[in-house]
């Protein structure tokens, strides 16, 4: 666990709040293996998900016995490649919307537009 110095900000003055709710730190190397609930709770996921995820390939893995053991690094990158790709989608969605919204804008100031119902 990584602990902020005595002569950090947070430290200082009227702080004691920023402390409290501060979340812990924690520094992996890469190098360092993780079970599956340490792999599923750092990318919020569950462990079935997790696991399913791993059996598919993307994101490599060994077997200690009948346990599976993730690289950190291994890890991260699949984070970095699933960040990535929801922020394309977003960006998509964002775009989608604003055509959607552009297309059925209303007529421009002085024309009306008149609502015919049929029955």
């Amino acid at each position: 666990m990584l602990t902020r110095p005595a002569s950090s900000p947070a430290r200082r003055g009227n702080s004691v709040a920023a402390q409290r709710y501060a979340p812990p730190v924690e520094v992996l190397p890469d190098t360092a293996e993780l079970t599956t609930q340490q792999a599923a709770e750092f990318l919020n996921v569950s462990r079935p998900y997790l696991i399913k995820v791993l059996e598919s390939g993307a994101i490599p893995f060994r077997l200690v016995g009948t346990h599976r053991r993730v690289k950190f690094r291994d890890l991260s990158e699949y984070k970095s490649r699933d960040d990535l790709a929801l922020r394309r989608a977003a960006d998509e969605l964002t775009k989608l919307t604003q055509e959607l919204r552009h297309a059925s804008a209303p007529p421009a100031t002085g024309q009306r537009t008149r609502l015919i119902w049929e029955t």
